[in-house]
């Protein structure tokens, strides 16, 4: 079984770059977003980076992350959140930054998830 999906619209912080993908729901990751590298690029993240972060994988190898600002709409909401990605990165995760404002539910028996801005 995969992990829970959502779509989820994304925008630089000026809103003049819009991009809709698929996210992951990641409850162990603190960030708002982890974003492929060409997503972070097409959204033009690069111009509002703030200081590098240097990160501890679920592996326990520990890399460093690009860091910017993001706008995500989800499930009603609208927020700013923190947005991260490497060279190499290719999935897209929406972290508990984002999913803590937002009322989340998974019924996995019946394989069913719901998300709402409560």
């Amino acid at each position: 079984m995969e992990a829970p999906t959502v779509a989820v619209t994304l925008f630089n912080p000026t809103k003049t770059r819009r991009r809709e993908v698929k996210a992951k729901l990641d409850t162990g990751f603190e960030g708002g977003l982890f974003l492929p590298f060409e997503v972070y690029v097409d959204l033009g993240l690069q111009l509002f980076e703030t200081s590098r972060v240097v990160a501890s994988l679920a592996t326990g190898e520990f890399t460093e992350l690009f860091a910017s600002r993001a706008i995500v709409v989800v499930g009603g909401l609208e927020c700013l959140c923190s947005a991260y990605t490497t060279l190499k990165a290719s999935k897209c995760l929406l972290g508990w930054e984002v999913l803590s404002k937002l009322r989340v539910t998974l019924d996995g028996k019946r394989g069913k998830m719901s998300i709402k801005d409560p």
